[in-house]
């Protein structure tokens, strides 16, 4: 089988070689090896047994910083440190999900969520509450204090406020 051809779009750096190719918001391609998605993601794998490779690039609804993250746990046996913002980590958790990526990886998405909830369990209590995360809500209410409820939320996002 020959070579598929190179998608056109600018190219990240640390992900510029692959056989199926991602598409981020903001139009960067992201090169992973077929092989190694699919064994961490269902979604994936079902959807390459159905599709051409030649289907390729497919666009993720992620910007190019959060693909990269998300594309860095997935493919890599030592991932960076997850220094993300709440907001930023609900994507990644979300995206996780939507693609059925293994729980290993899941649990660390997650875990990052909790302790970024700390200060502020608030935000913990309304994400899972929209999706109904009976875990999640558990976690959040056990880190409310009287005067944390009492308090309510130090910030609101659009969607919630």
């Amino acid at each position: 089988m020959p070579p598929l051809p190179l998608p056109k779009g600018r190219i990240h750096e640390h992900f510029c070689v692959g056989d199926i190719w991602f598409r981020s918001e903001d139009g960067f391609l992201f090169g992973v090896c077929q092989q190694r998605i699919s064994q961490k993601s269902f979604v994936i794998s079902d959807m390459l047994e159905v599709l051409p490779l030649k289907a390729s690039p497919i666009d993720v609804d992620l910007s190019s910083t959060l693909l990269e993250i998300l594309l860095n746990h997935i493919t890599s046996l030592q991932p960076k440190k997850l220094e993300t913002n709440f907001d930023h980590t609900e994507a990644l958790l979300s995206a996780c999900e939507k693609w059925g990526i293994d729980q290993c990886i899941l649990k660390r998405f997650r875990q990052r969520m909790y302790d970024l909830s700390v200060e502020d369990p608030w935000e913990l209590l309304f994400w899972p509450a929209e999706r109904r995360d009976r875990h999640m809500d558990r976690a959040a209410l056990e880190r409310m204090t009287p005067a944390t409820f009492t308090r309510g939320r130090k910030r609101h996002r659009g969607r919630n406020a």
